[in-house]
């Protein structure tokens, strides 16, 4: 069976989206190839082709926001259009198919990378490495950033750990501190990374640096359930708040002007 997915599908249910610049189609069938030029095909098993629903071989709005959402855990040069259309298809009320997003994410693993290179469970000078010089301690940043209350994930943190979370206090949280939670962490990283991070010849705005935060800890940060989560509430994950910004950097201004006089 052959179906047709991206922007081509996309246009076929709703004819007022961009008008498509490739043919993307997913097939069981191993024996074919490529029949024309502009053609991206792609041999998907038989058990994620049965659970893609179609219309006259066109994917639904709904399987291809759960295929947009499946790519979401792995970075790509196509990441921000992804993103951007999960967005949209959420907005007018597309629906995950769960069963179909599931065996996705195990085949993505198997393409892409099960993220073994991610362990949360290690202290955090280990896990937050990767060629970025720290101005602040991670941790007191997270005060800050939370101030005046503590930090969300002090109260789901697995007992003797520094970065792991245990889900079943997390899944005790209210939903709008689950997703604090994960807007805490995202806006530290995007300050302790771009926004003062001594390696950047300019550092970026606040808000350029939540973007870039939000695709870092989707793709490179977090995987399982967290990733999951992050990308079935990306609409509400990506909306930047500076009010959440305000007193660390007012803090850290505070702080480099105090050093010019010392």
């Amino acid at each position: 069976m052959e179906i047709i997915i991206g922007s081509t599908s996309l246009h076929y249910h709703l004819p007022e989206t961009r008008t498509p610049k490739d043919l993307d189609v997913w097939s069981d069938d191993k024996g074919k190839v490529n029949s024309s030029k502009g053609e991206d095909f792609k041999v998907i098993p038989t058990k994620i082709i049965n659970l893609i629903e179609h219309k006259d071989g066109y994917a639904t709005p709904d399987s291809l926001y759960t295929i947009k959402c499946s790519h979401l855990g792995w970075d790509n040069p196509m990441w921000s259009k992804h993103k951007q259309d999960t967005l949209f298809l959420k907005s007018i009320g597309c629906k995950i198919i769960l069963e179909l997003y599931n065996e996705l994410i195990e085949y993505w693993k198997d393409e892409l990378g099960d993220k073994n290179f991610l362990s949360l469970k290690q202290d955090k000078e280990s896990f937050f490495t990767d060629n970025v010089t720290y101005l602040y301690d991670h941790d007191w940043l997270h005060e800050q950033v939370s101030f005046p209350n503590k930090p969300v994930y002090t109260k789901c943190l697995k007992s003797g750990e520094d970065v792991l979370i245990d889900k079943n206090l997390f899944d005790k949280l209210p939903f709008s501190e689950q997703i604090k939670m994960f807007k805490e962490e995202i806006v530290v990283i995007a300050i302790e990374r771009w926004m003062v991070n001594p390696n950047l010849k300019k550092p970026k705005s606040w808000l350029e640096s939540y973007i870039l935060s939000v695709r870092k800890t989707i793709t490179s940060l977090t995987k399982g359930w967290a990733t999951d989560f992050l990308v079935k509430n990306l609409d509400i994950i990506s909306k930047p708040d500076y009010s959440m910004f305000e007193h660390t950097l007012n803090l850290i201004s505070k702080l480099n002007k105090e050093k010019q006089y010392v």
